[in-house]
């Protein structure tokens, strides 16, 4: 993925990706998200196999990164906040 800091723009499936693990995340235990990367032979940048220690991070940050996108795009819209 790219530097993936707030000001930089994300590739469709960067995007896609950040947005899997946000959905995935929810309601399932971070052992259970490292199985499903594992299973579908996913491997970490490092190239070892997911563990819940190592799935903490990278969810954690996909959210923070879409809510940051979120709200840039609110804040760019005019209308946002209008009722």
């Amino acid at each position: 993925m790219s530097s993936m800091d707030e000001t930089s723009p994300l590739t469709a499936n960067e995007r896609a990706w950040l947005r899997f693990l946000r959905d995935v995340s929810k309601g399932t235990d971070p052992a259970q998200i490292a199985d499903l990367l594992n299973e579908k032979g996913l491997r970490t940048l490092h190239g070892k196999v997911w563990n819940k220690s190592r799935v903490r991070q990278p969810v954690s940050r996909a959210r923070q990164i879409l809510r940051a996108e979120e709200s840039m795009k609110q804040a760019a819209d005019p209308r946002f906040g209008m009722f």
